[in-house]
């Protein structure tokens, strides 16, 4: 984080959190109030934005994971580990996965 960086700090349940918002280049004030107003309205009821936050990672990288098909997995897999074989075994290999 730079010396410009905002964090939205609120109370709840008796405990103080701090919640990054963004960088002023990157982030203009005026998405970072939009931010701001959004996470105050989660703060009002009763809920936590920095566990809301840690939620929508979780289902983010879930719904990444199930994104992830065996194909593509496997072109990938041919792509970072058999670049130094030749291109006759490369397409042996992909015709035996295709299989």
């Amino acid at each position: 984080m730079g010396p410009f960086d905002g964090r939205f700090k609120f109370h709840l349940n008796g405990k103080r959190e701090k919640l990054p918002i963004g960088g002023y280049p990157a982030f203009t004030i005026q998405q970072a109030r939009h931010r701001h107003k959004a996470l105050r309205a989660l703060v009002e009821r009763g809920q936590s934005p920095a566990q809301a936050q840690r939620v929508q990672a979780i289902e983010q990288k879930a719904a990444d994971a199930r994104r992830l098909s065996f194909r593509n997995f496997a072109q990938r897999w041919v792509h970072e580990t058999l670049f130094y074989r030749s291109g006759g075994y490369r397409a042996q290999t992909v015709r035996w996965l295709d299989a």
